[in-house]
């Protein structure tokens, strides 16, 4: 097939726009309308090969617009994908039983959205080029990979149990009950973090059996399974990329064993702990891990970046940087690497001082399940105290405030080092539950009135906005001014966060320099900002710039 024209059909000329713009850099040809009457007399002229289509038609209903297309004389037959908000699965299963071939949710990424057009006209290809009818799924499908499986089964609704193995030898299970996927269950994994990591598995043998499901463990859509599974994949790459090694053993160092061993530490941590044994490489530790992959490595993560373990030194790891073993204030980071984020200052648990206070209905959180790796042993030195007792954390205050700032922004932007210079207080780190997952955020102080909640761009999920909506004041959309790859990604994050919140969003552009401020108007031209909404250029003193910037427009917004 040659290049692909999408028609966009959508009342919102902003998102005309950003489809536009940004499916055209994917190597679409893209054409938009307001209507679907625009769309039904356009479609026999232009032949679009997909119709991305707002469901919720200004002039028809979605049913019509199916009905209506299928029954034009001398029709074209494009592929039709519906991107609506909250489709009901009434809805969903009517416009597929219709003729639809996908129904996705917004917000979605547009990298997303490119990659289910090229899914479904793959698949769409395959079906043609096989010029037969549809035939029962073999037992075994080690051919198709896991996630197309899971979406041709979902389109036929079917009933089945995929047993699922990996390379390693690893058994899980993914049940599906008229199509949608409702249970997933590996070793001690349960629901959507079993299913995650099996759908971030590298080339799977699958085996469908026609039975029920033996539960019910999942509760999101398959399709927001789907692309939940998709960040999943993402976020994990990027924590395997901040290791040493990959190959290599992994194991406690000797700056651990001189630390001071905790007894009351819980099963799990022991269970984990008991791996770093130098015997076994990081696939062979998410292996036995009981944890999740994600919440494993973040932890090895956080133990390399800490000198607690590392790498056995031999020839296939010969190149691969090690953490120093003496006590210090920071370990040691190789040329070339970006360094970790910084620690959190906490309340020590065995020193008396004020305890926090635990953040309640003004803003919704969950304490972890359990005590930081390591935390404790770390926080208690027996001879080098003089380290510990020139700084107290500055504790959240008794009365935290009503309302919140919601502070998007990656690491590069400068989240953390914006946040921690606007706080009045340390920042106070927590996670927040959305859906089935668990969102790490950072919590300050801006004043009495208003707290800062930073949140990382690629945690920005529906569920969390849903939830943080009641008590977020406004928004900071960070921006990099020297990454204009990340710039039509970044224009798509600003629509999602205009739909979700009511207050003024700012767009703060940080390491904006005389060399990148002619280019910035292509970043204005991709945010399509909406009135009321500020695009701040920050260039020598960013923090007080920003203070500034958002005393007088929250203050304002206040009265």
């Amino acid at each position: 097939m040659g290049q692909v024209r999408v028609l966009v059909v959508d009342p919102s000329t902003r998102n005309q726009l950003v489809l536009q713009e940004s499916l055209v850099k994917q190597e679409f040809e893209v054409l938009s309308v307001s209507s679907g009457t625009e769309a039904l007399r356009m479609i026999p002229d232009l032949q679009p090969d997909v119709i991305l289509a707002e469901a919720r038609f200004p002039d028809m209903s979605a049913e019509e617009f199916l009905q209506r297309l299928g029954a034009a004389p001398d029709r074209f037959d494009p592929t039709v994908l519906f991107l609506t908000k909250d489709p009901s699965p009434d809805e969903r299963e009517r416009w597929l039983r219709l003729g639809a071939k996908d129904v996705m949710n917004k917000p979605m990424y547009v990298s997303e959205i490119a990659a289910r057009i090229r899914m479904v006209l793959a698949r769409r290809e395959k079906a043609l080029a096989q010029a037969k009818p549809a035939t029962a799924h073999p037992e075994k499908t080690e051919e198709v990979p896991l996630v197309e499986l899971i979406e041709q089964l979902a389109a036929e609704r079917k009933t089945a149990v995929l047993h699922v193995r990996n390379v390693a030898g690893q058994r899980g299970e993914i049940g599906l009950q008229d199509g949608a996927v409702t249970y997933a269950r590996l070793d001690g994994l349960q629901g959507e973090k079993a299913a995650y990591t099996m759908l971030g598995w590298e080339s799977p043998s699958v085996e469908v059996v026609d039975e029920e499901p033996p539960g019910a463990n999942i509760s999101i859509s398959t399709l927001g399974l789907v692309l939940e599974a998709v960040r999943w994949s993402e976020r994990k790459r990027e924590l395997e990329e901040r290791l040493p090694a990959r190959h290599g053993h992994y194991r406690l160092t000797s700056r651990y064993r001189r630390m001071p061993q905790d007894a009351s530490l819980a099963p799990d941590v022991r269970r984990f702990l008991a791996l770093l044994d130098g015997s076994r490489s990081l696939d062979q530790i998410l292996a036995a891990s009981p944890y999740d992959e994600l919440t494993t490595l973040e932890r090895l993560v956080k133990m390399v970046d800490r000198g607690v373990a590392e790498v056995v030194p031999g020839p296939e790891v010969e190149t691969a940087p090690l953490p120093e073993v003496e006590p210090a204030p920071a370990p040691t980071v190789p040329v070339g690497e970006e360094l970790p984020p910084k620690e959190v200052p906490v309340a020590e648990p065995h020193v008396e001082a004020p305890s926090e206070p635990e953040i309640g209905e003004t803003i919704p959180t969950e304490l972890p399940e359990e005590p930081e790796l390591l935390e404790e042993p770390i926080a208690r030195p027996e001879k080098t105290v003089e380290r510990v007792e020139v700084r107290k954390p500055k504790l959240l205050p008794e009365q935290l405030p009503e309302q919140w700032l919601l502070f998007v922004g990656s690491e590069k932007a400068g989240r953390r080092d914006l946040l921690e210079a606007l706080s009045s207080t340390d920042l106070l780190a927590r996670s927040l539950t959305a859906g089935q997952a668990k969102i790490d955020v950072e919590l300050g102080v801006l004043s009495n009135q208003i707290g800062l909640l930073g949140l990382d761009t690629t945690h920005v999920v529906d569920p969390l906005l849903r939830k943080l909506v009641p008590h977020v004041l406004g928004a900071v959309l960070l921006v990099p001014a020297n990454d204009r790859r990340r710039w039509e990604y970044m224009a798509y994050l600003y629509q999602v966060l205009r739909e979700q919140i009511t207050g003024p969003i700012v767009v703060a552009v940080t390491g904006v320099e005389p060399s990148n401020l002619a280019s910035l108007r292509i970043l204005k031209e991709l945010l399509h900002l909406d009135r009321g909404d500020r695009l701040l250029l920050l260039e020598r003193e960013p923090s007080e710039e920003l203070r500034h910037a958002l005393q007088e427009e929250f203050s304002a917004s206040r009265t």
